[in-house]
């Protein structure tokens, strides 16, 4: 099995002859696998699920599997937030970009899609492409975006991602590598109430950010430990916050989960010694995932029962935890995907994943073919053939392998009929584009399709 590590930052910066150590390098939240399932989202029987490579969908509560990558509109990176709220699902991705021989993840976009839709619409976000940039939460409030970015604290957007506001919770000083309050992991906001979870611990402010109170683990009542990688509310009930804790460098920290009842002021402690990947809530019910652990509380944290207890096979690391249709509890393990129908006493392997990024099912709707290009490889023009079966606006796009459009070679309306399209290999600008592969998208009234075409010098 081949493992890439998240390299957030590193260890030295070098100032002339000087090794200067400003920071040290956090653990990697997760170590990517191809095997391993890191974010799970559902809705009824809609199932999102990320792996190490890509990003997987289920609409019939885990029985068939697609892939959504390019071809589908989502990004080609790795997935490092998943959310669902009230109507859309949400996803944050990064990639690795090396920058002076030193290899760094840095992120691609925000993608959004609706229940029963097959295809994403990208959201750009500033500093996209910066080395050691990283969404790791997105939380939806009414119309406002916020992230947690790691290296640039919280953006905000409040018209749909068009435009990003950055709120920095710690002034004092402003270089990450210096301030751990930079470094920031979750978010939660409602109203003028944001609360932040960094390396530094918590942030809070109730004035939209004017000013700002710090808890940590050396506050009265602070959390357990000061890396706060997530940030939970609990339903319908304000003021009550659920925090997963990490240590960092501190004596007399101790990993485990948090629980304020009054905003995120005070803490109390919970399942400690644990390491904590994921909290979910089902009604008012609670899911934890820790270590090779899935706790389940009905008292609103006051105590847990492990439904895992040794009954997933191996018993491997679990990152992930969700509720589907039928009450159906999935985990999302360094193995695989499990899911128990009975609160776990039984736990069963999901073995129909796609093992591959090519095992691509895509919804093609009669109304219309998207055909394959040819040449294909080609060298210097293509050509792109579509039939329509019923009259239809359209927008034919070229992406390159990360998902960004390069070019749009068409958007208007059409007859029903057969048409042809031709790529020159040239961006907006007419500039000549490098060799490597392509992405061309068709997005119609009636659906979308896309396919791969690979240009050679």
């Amino acid at each position: 099995m081949k493992y890439k590590y998240i390299k957030l930052t590193i260890y030295f910066l070098a100032f002339g002859l000087l090794g200067l150590a400003l920071a040290e390098t956090p653990d990697p939240l997760i170590t990517l696998s191809s095997d391993s399932i890191y974010y799970m989202a559902a809705r009824e029987s809609e199932l999102y699920v990320a792996t190490g490579q890509r990003l997987l969908y289920s609409p019939d509560n885990g029985v068939n599997w697609e892939v959504h990558d390019p071809l589908t509109g989502f990004g080609n990176g790795y997935v490092s937030a998943l959310l669902l709220n009230d109507s859309a699902f949400w996803a944050a991705t990064y990639y690795d970009t090396v920058v002076n021989n030193v290899t760094y993840s840095t992120l691609d976009a925000i993608y959004k899609t609706y229940p029963g839709e097959p295809s994403w619409n990208r959201i750009d976000v500033d500093n996209a492409g910066e080395p050691s940039i990283i969404i790791y939460d997105i939380y939806i409030d009414d119309s406002i975006i916020w992230t947690a970015c790691w290296w640039k604290s919280i953006l905000k957007s409040t018209d749909g991602g068009q435009d990003w506001i950055s709120l920095i919770p710690d002034t004092t000083y402003s270089d990450p590598w210096t301030n751990p309050h930079h470094r920031v992991y979750s978010v939660l906001a409602f109203g003028d109430t944001i609360c932040v979870g960094t390396e530094g611990g918590i942030s809070i402010t109730e004035d939209a950010g004017s000013s700002w109170t710090r808890i940590d683990y050396l506050s009265m009542q602070g959390p357990p430990a000061n890396k706060v990688i997530i940030l939970k509310q609990f339903p319908d009930t304000p003021g009550t916050i659920w925090a997963a804790c990490r240590s960092t460098f501190n004596p007399g920290e101790v990993p485990g989960l948090a629980i304020s009842e009054d905003g995120g002021f005070t803490w109390r402690n919970e399942l400690n010694d644990h390491k904590i990947r994921d909290i979910f809530f089902y009604n008012t019910d609670a899911i934890v995932a820790a270590d090779s652990d899935l706790y389940y509380s009905s008292d609103q944290g006051n105590s847990f029962y492990n439904m895992a207890a040794g009954q997933i096979p191996g018993q491997p690391e679990i990152y992930c935890t969700t509720v589907s249709a039928g009450e159906k509890i999935w985990a999302g393990t360094a193995d695989g995907l499990y899911y128990t129908l009975d609160f776990g006493k039984n736990w069963q392997a999901i073995d129909n994943i796609p093992s591959d990024v090519d095992d691509i099912t895509v919804n093609i709707p009669r109304d219309f073919d998207l055909g394959k290009n040819y040449p294909n490889p080609f060298n210097p023009l293509t050509t792109i053939p579509l039939r329509l079966g019923r009259n239809s606006t359209i927008t034919l796009d070229i992406l390159d392998i990360l998902g960004r459009r390069v070019k749009r070679v068409y958007s208007g309306s059409l007859n029903v009929g057969d048409h042809k399209f031709i790529w020159d290999g040239t961006d907006e600008a007419d500039r000549k584009l490098s060799s490597g592969v392509y992405l061309y998208r068709l997005q119609t009234d009636f659906g979308t399709s896309a396919g791969r075409m690979i240009l050679l010098k």
